[in-house]
């Protein structure tokens, strides 16, 4: 009986250890793998691309045009209000919701462009914590203990 609380003992001891060794690898595309330790905080990857878009339009009477520029909060854009081949209006800016409100005569052609770039930020936080040992070394450890009860029971 002293014998298997001794086993007994001891395997719950070394049960209640736990594993935390772990490696992550990140791949950067452009300059291969890096490799990094078990915590990982990777803070402003970006991913950014330009564009450029016009519109024009006219009246043949007089009028106002509405424009609203709304959308990701990581977009820089440069815009340019041209009437009638002058520039009207020219600004740069990284807030969005740019409302404007353009006044034309009959005749003119209003043209609009927007060029900038668009992108997304994130983050990305990563940790490695302890694992505990799974369930099956569990079960084999309780199934080797009943193995060794029943063979002391059919010694005595």
């Amino acid at each position: 009986m002293k014998k298997l609380l001794v086993v007994l003992s001891l395997a719950l001891a070394a049960f209640s250890f736990q594993a935390g060794a772990a490696t992550f690898s990140l791949i950067n595309l452009s300059t291969g793998v890096v490799d990094i330790g078990p915590n990982l905080v990777a803070n402003g990857q970006s991913v950014s691309h330009a564009f450029s878009t016009a519109w024009e339009f006219g009246s043949d009477t007089d009028g106002s045009a509405f424009v609203a520029i709304t959308g990701n909060p990581d977009f820089n854009f440069d815009a340019l209000v041209r009437v009638n081949g002058l520039d009207v209006l020219t600004f740069a800016s990284s807030a969005l919701d740019k409302v404007f409100n353009l006044s034309f005569l009959a005749g003119d052609i209003v043209e609009f462009i927007v060029s900038g770039t668009a992108g997304r930020i994130g983050n990305i936080d990563i940790s490695v914590s302890g694992v505990p040992v799974p369930a099956a070394v569990w079960l084999f450890g309780s199934a080797l203990m009943g193995m060794m009860g029943i063979s002391r029971r059919k010694k005595a």
